[in-house]
Parts: structure tokens; C-alpha cells; sequence
């Protein structure tokens, strides 16, 4: 004989199946919203870097700086909507990030929708990605994105963008001086902690002095 609480039970049960079953069958993952472009650990294929814009102000008394890195870029085959681009340790200034189309010469600025590091999605990820959404797809074309960050210089590692010395000897009865000067180690992948860049072997770009 079945009992009525064995009865509920067994419905319980069986709607929760049923759910499972559904959300397996049309999609319907809680997850699925974070996932993205930055699941991957390389950047997207159809971005290419072109040219890098960047002005740097170094605070030498407290050795940290502030920088905005403006970044040309090809967009091939399908339309996107996201944009990637590699950043560690700095200090990303999200709500002045741009994202602009180039046509025909001219800057046409569009519509931000979000921007999120990678670990904002999913905390397990390690791709030192900083993703920018722009607010509908977009199709091929020439683009352009402009980031506002601020970074320490490195004074205990020689890596990314760091202090190192040299002694110049003096001459006569001048003494040897000691010169500090910023140095940089971006191999391998160290220049995501100095700037945001495309931090790939494979995405070469020149760079606008």
C-alpha cells in the first residue's frame, strides 16, 4: 500500500526530473549568461590588433602611474559583440572605457553596454581578460577602444613595467651617481601588467609614438 506522503514525495521528485530534463532539452542553464568569448583561454580570432595609441604619466616619488591606451583593431567574418583584451594587476577606470567605429576616416562612438574582467563571469578563470559589450553586435570592420588604467611600477620583480639602476661613475671630484630609470620584461606574458594589450604571440601591432 502507498502512503499519501510517499505519493507527494514521488511527485516532488519527478517535477524536479522534469525541470532538469527541460532546461537540458531547450537551454534553459543558469549558467549559460556566463558564458562567453572569455571561457577561452586565447583571444578571439576574428580581432586583430592594429595599432596601439598610448600616454603614460609615471609618479616617481610613489612609483605607480596612470595611462590611457587607445587600440585600433579588425573585425573579420561573423559580427561580435565583444571585445577582449588582456589586463593584470592594474586598475581598469570601467565607466571611461569607449568603444568607437571608424568609418571612412571618422570615429563614430558606440554604445557601451557592459564591461568585466573574465573572473566577474566566473571566478575559476585565469585568462586576464577584460571584456568590453558593446551594446548591439557589430559586423566587420575597423574599430577602435580606448581604456583608462592606472598601474604600479615594479620595484621588488623585474617584471612588466619596473625601477632598475645603474651607476655612473664619477669623474674628478665628482662622485658615482646612481640613475633609476623604468625598465620593462614583457616575455611572456608580462606586458598585460604594464598596459592592456592583446598579449599574444600572434597579435603583432605598431605602435603610434
Amino acid at each position: 500500500m502507498i502512503k499519501r506522503g510517499q505519493v507527494l514525495g514521488a511527485t516532488v521528485v519527478g517535477a524536479c526530473v522534469l525541470v532538469t530534463l527541460l532546461g537540458l532539452r531547450f537551454g534553459y542553464d543558469s549558467t549559460r549568461r556566463l558564458n562567453g568569448p572569455w571561457d577561452n583561454i586565447r583571444l578571439p580570432k576574428n580581432i586583430k590588433a592594429e595599432k596601439y595609441k598610448m600616454s603614460l604619466n609615471i609618479d616617481w616619488e610613489h612609483m605607480n602611474y596612470t595611462g590611457t591606451q587607445e587600440v585600433t583593431m579588425k573585425v573579420t567574418g561573423e559580427k561580435t559583440q565583444y571585445f577582449l583584451i588582456h589586463t593584470v594587476g592594474l586598475v581598469i577606470d570601467k565607466d571611461a572605457t569607449t568603444l568607437h567605429q571608424v568609418v571612412n576616416g571618422s570615429d563614430q562612438q558606440l554604445k557601451v553596454k557592459q564591461t568585466f574582467m573574465d573572473t566577474e563571469k566566473k571566478p575559476e578563470l585565469k585568462h586576464d581578460f577584460y571584456v568590453v559589450e558593446s551594446d548591439k553586435a557589430v559586423a566587420a570592420g575597423t574599430y577602435k577602444m580606448i581604456i583608462s588604467f592606472a598601474g604600479q611600477v615594479q620595484t621588488e620583480k623585474l617584471t612588466g613595467m619596473y625601477r632598475s639602476k645603474y651607476v655612473r661613475k664619477g669623474s674628478g671630484s665628482k662622485s658615482d651617481e646612481t640613475i633609476y630609470q623604468i625598465s620593462t620584461d614583457f616575455e611572456p606574458v608580462d606586458a598585460r601588467s604594464a598596459f592592456p594589450c592583446f598579449d599574444e604571440p600572434a597579435q603583432k601591432a605598431k605602435v603610434d609614438r
